[in-house]
């Protein structure tokens, strides 16, 4: 195996990149408030960047795309609905943020709401959720390390993880924030042109249709047509997705009602661009390699 190569090489400029971005932005912090939330310095731009970074990630990547590739139109749909969802939170959350501003965490949300016990149920509940949430996510980085690199997995979730804990841990929030535009901006080129390669190869668009079995083009009659329904009540007027201790942060960022408002309303306008992007390289991996593993359609294409 050749540890040089220029995909290699690649790969590893990349991840550098990512630590010194966050060892730069990291530096001078000179309060736990500016390490937790930048002391609310960052602009609408550097936070819809982050917020879509962390919300997205390439799990979504990953994990949408497998979806619809198994399930086919209703995972689109039922994704592109969660729109409504940052619609909800725009209008109807946003504004009570400004009750919370001297707030770091949702442990301290918690503890303004219900007091210090739940403070300390929230937060133990906040850290094992980091916890597993972190662990999946270096456990995919070891699987596309080895599928596309052939880097044993043990090693891609080391250094992987090593990095990651090194800058976080270093820059706080401020760290966080900078690789995490840096990351999406590689997203936002990486996505359309996988899904432009993957369509052109599947014959176009028209083609990507006429090859998807008849099951993959139900909704209502669709065997998870119940579930994909309560994951999106459960989103969007339950809102369930903020129990994610990360979203809370980005949202005690915001400098305002008006700033976290606009957040929002730019996510719900761009998250249906990503999810047809997304929905195309699923659909065309159905025509292209129906037999392939979800987990790894977009890897494979």
């Amino acid at each position: 195996m050749n540890y040089l190569s220029v995909d290699h090489l690649f790969v590893y400029a990349f991840l550098l990149i990512t630590l010194y971005i966050g060892l730069r932005a990291g530096r001078g912090i000179k309060d736990i408030r500016e390490y937790a939330i930048a002391n609310k310095t960052y602009g609408t731009g550097a936070l819809v960047l982050t917020y879509l970074a962390t919300a997205i990630g390439g799990g979504i990547l990953i994990d949408d795309t497998g979806c619809m590739f198994t399930y086919g139109l209703i995972a689109v749909l039922a994704d592109s609905l969660l729109s409504l969802t940052f619609i909800v939170r725009a209008f109807f959350i946003a504004p009570k943020m400004v009750y919370f501003d001297g707030c770091l965490t949702m442990g301290d949300v918690m503890e303004n709401l219900y007091g210090v016990p739940s403070k300390v149920i929230s937060g133990t509940l906040g850290a094992l959720n980091a916890v597993i949430i972190a662990s999946m996510q270096l456990i995919v980085l070891g699987a596309i390390g080895e599928y596309l690199l052939e880097i044993r997995p043990v090693w891609s979730i080391i250094i992987g993880g090593l990095l990651l804990a090194t800058y976080s841990a270093y820059g706080g929030i401020k760290a966080v924030t900078s690789t995490d535009i840096f990351q999406f901006i590689a997203l936002i080129i990486i996505i359309p042109f996988i899904t432009g390669t993957a369509v052109e190869h599947a014959g176009g668009i028209k083609e990507v249709f006429n090859q998807l079995p008849t099951e993959k083009l139900a909704i209502l009659d669709h065997e998870k047509f119940l579930f994909y329904l309560t994951v999106f009540i459960m989103n969007t007027f339950l809102q369930a997705g903020l129990v994610d201790t990360a979203i809370i942060q980005r949202m005690l960022m915001g400098k305002s009602r008006r700033q976290l408002q606009n957040l929002y309303l730019v996510v719900a306008g761009f998250n249906p661009a990503l999810l047809i992007a997304l929905a195309f390289i699923g659909l065309a991996g159905v025509a292209m390699y129906p037999n392939t593993a979800p987990q790894h359609i977009v890897t494979h294409i």
